[in-house]
């Protein structure tokens, strides 16, 4: 162990500092030693009847009044790399702190006791790249407003009023081949509108279709981007799947789904299975292909075909984005490439997929992702759930150490907190922390208990604790109170620790609870602690208060 990180007494030449010459500034010595007689003379007065009724002190209810922030005031928190929130809806917004919300049982927003780690925020974590997801679980209106400005008359009663939308498998015709055919049907996906085709028997040199019809753009249509989102959820070595564009005259811009294909050119989306690939191409840029005058002019039709080559093959795909009409990419957000090396860099996620992938923030998401309706299923993040942020009871007090000479203070806390349990949270590895932000010798006990939601604090049977004080013996340090936790159990965190008048103030909040900073983002204690800490071994650490007006 470092002598910066081993236990520190007042005395000792960590917390000492520079503090000659600061007297000499602000006092002189005769000042500074009366001083020192009116600090002994009011601790002697105290006495033993003092020292009775500070143990004896009320706690106070809540958690207004420590600033969590401080050094001297500890924040447990449980943690863990994966929670999985089954959605995020958009309108909650795109920072990381929208993160922290999520949809109760009972179809509420509701907030989780905590924040998201971040490398910038929590140095101990080693990203910035905290939001895991996949771009098919992407639900948001540009993924399946096309075409715009279609109706029809789903309901029978004459008037065309509803609109059309090409990830609705009502809308799809399909031509099947001598043995093979073709099934369009609706997916059922977490997103609202999901298109899934497959073939079945499809012999060698046989190929099935199929076409929606129910779409006319005109309007620089070779500007705008050929984009979707599909899961190729199977492909024959053998088997090609096109999804084509195709104009008034029989022209085509086509994008391919090719086992046998090269995945770095423009046309082919992907050469396997996989979920969540994004293809877009702006349509100007393709080959123009098929049967017209050779210029492509307007999209009339969109026809999705799958062939068998070399032997008899089959394809299964679904669509869970698809736009011609939009002459601007989507971005799935950003993220760091090469984080925390020379060559670090933020690249926008243009073609995600297969697979999940990460961002720093939901917020460098291009905006029609960011549209207030939108919903992302299965967002992955890390989260830190902290004392500071609980919602079960807290009490503090502040005692007289009379027993510890050299300080001034205890500070006892004891509070009770739980992770969160629900449909759409799913926990991953929890374990439950503290961290060593005092000087080591500053922690006269500190211990925990499991299972206590039922519990007064005054009930916790002394069997049922476990004490911890000696695991903090280097300032900094990560402190394991529990490997293993669990969600939905709510237990019992105690500590106790010494504090010179300085660090009082310090710990102490004139209003709410605290910056909600991060435990490892807690400042120093300036100047006066450092002087506090080096008078207290000499019992003079009122003198402080003097010199401070």
């Amino acid at each position: 162990m470092s002598s910066e990180a081993r236990a520190e007494s007042p005395n000792s030449p960590e917390t000492a500092g520079p503090t000659d010459e600061l007297i000499s500034k602000k006092t002189t010595r005769r000042r500074f030693i009366q001083g020192a007689g009116v600090a002994a003379a009011t601790a002697a007065s105290a006495g033993p009847a003092t020292a009775q009724s500070t143990r004896d002190k009320a706690w106070t209810e809540g958690r207004s009044g420590l600033d969590f922030s401080s050094d001297f005031v500890p924040n447990a928190y449980n943690e863990e790399d994966g929670l999985t929130r089954a959605k995020h809806r958009m309108k909650w917004g795109a920072t990381l702190e929208a993160l922290e919300f999520y949809e109760d049982d009972s179809g509420n927003k509701a907030r989780l006791p905590g924040y998201v780690p971040t490398k910038s925020s929590t140095p101990e974590h080693d990203t910035d790249n905290v939001v895991t997801v996949r771009a098919d679980k992407f639900d948001f209106p540009d993924g399946y407003n096309f075409p715009r400005g279609e109706t029809y008359d789903g309901d029978g009663d004459g008037e065309s009023d509803e609109d059309v939308y090409a990830l609705d498998a009502t809308h799809w015709s399909t031509t099947d081949a001598s043995t093979g055919t073709v099934s369009v049907t609706d997916a059922d996906l977490d997103v609202s509108k999901a298109l899934n085709v497959a073939s079945s028997s499809l012999a060698d040199g046989e190929t099935v279709s199929a076409t929606f019809t129910d779409v006319s753009v005109s309007d620089d249509v070779e500007k705008s981007y050929f984009q979707g989102v599909i899961n190729v959820n199977s492909v024959g070595s053998n088997a090609l799947v096109k999804i084509a564009l195709r104009d008034d005259d029989g022209d085509e811009k086509i994008l391919t789904v090719d086992p046998s294909g090269d995945a770095s050119t423009a046309k082919v989306i992907t050469t396997g299975a996989g979920n969540g690939i994004v293809f877009q191409q702006r349509i100007g840029d393709l080959a123009t292909d098929g049967s017209g005058d050779g210029t492509f002019d307007s999209i009339e039709e969109v026809e999705i075909r799958i062939s068998a080559s070399g032997g008899a093959s089959d394809a299964d795909v679904t669509l869970t984005a698809f736009n011609a009409e939009k002459p601007a990419k989507w971005v799935f957000g950003s993220y760091l490439k090469n984080e925390g090396t020379d060559s670090e860099e933020r690249v926008k996620r243009e073609r995600p997929g297969p697979g999940t992938f990460t961002m720093t923030s939901l917020d460098t998401m291009s905006d029609e992702l960011k549209d207030d309706s939108a919903v992302i299923y299965d967002v992955e993040q890390p989260m830190r759930y902290t004392m500071q942020e609980s919602d079960h009871p807290f009490e503090f007090r502040f005692l007289e150490a009379s027993d510890y000479p050299g300080y001034d203070y205890r500070l006892q806390i004891r509070g009770k907190q739980s992770v969160p349990t629900g449909y759409d949270l799913t926990h991953t590895a929890l374990s439950w922390f503290d961290q060593v932000t005092a000087p080591a010798s500053r922690y006269v006990e500190v211990w925990t208990a499991t299972g206590t939601e039922d519990v007064d604090f005054a009930d916790i049977d002394d069997t049922s604790k476990t004490a911890h004080a000696g695991n903090y013996d280097s300032r900094g340090a990560e402190v394991t109170l529990k490997s293993s936790a669990s969600a939905g159990n709510v237990n019992t965190f105690f500590a106790d620790i010494l504090l010179t008048s300085s660090n009082k103030s310090d710990a102490e909040s004139s209003g709410g609870g605290g910056g909600g900073a991060p435990p490892s983002a807690k400042g120093g204690n300036g100047i006066l602690s450092v002087i506090a800490a080096i008078f207290g071994g000499l019992g003079i650490t009122g003198l402080l208060a003097r010199l401070s007006g």
